[in-house]
């Protein structure tokens, strides 16, 4: 299954986001190239209630994803009013909104 967010500013600036899930379990299947920073490391900020050790993943899967979306979007307010299209296989979404709700 995959998702596209095009992500639309006012400057006419365009970011776009494709997300891949797993089928079978809707798991994000992560980017292989993605340049990981050391603050999504497990052992790094882990959750009190996180189940997960370091031996079953490198990375915390929650901060892995965000990684590269904070990169992305770190030059820009959370508040920016932009365009959001959503694209899957059988829909599209539009909104217009602020960029913190349409990473949300």
């Amino acid at each position: 299954m995959s998702y596209k967010y095009i992500i639309r500013f006012d400057s006419g600036e365009e970011q776009v986001i494709d997300i891949q899930l797993d089928p079978s379990t809707l798991a994000i299947i992560p980017a292989k190239d993605e340049d990981i920073p050391d603050w999504a490391l497990l052992e790094f900020g882990k959750c009190s209630v996180c189940r997960f050790t370091a031996a079953q993943h490198k990375y915390c899967p929650i901060a892995r994803n965000l990684a590269g979306i904070t990169k992305t979007f770190s030059d820009k307010a959370s508040t920016m009013t932009v365009d959001v299209r959503v694209t899957a296989r059988d829909r599209e979404y539009f909104k217009k909104t602020s960029l913190q709700d349409a990473l949300s």
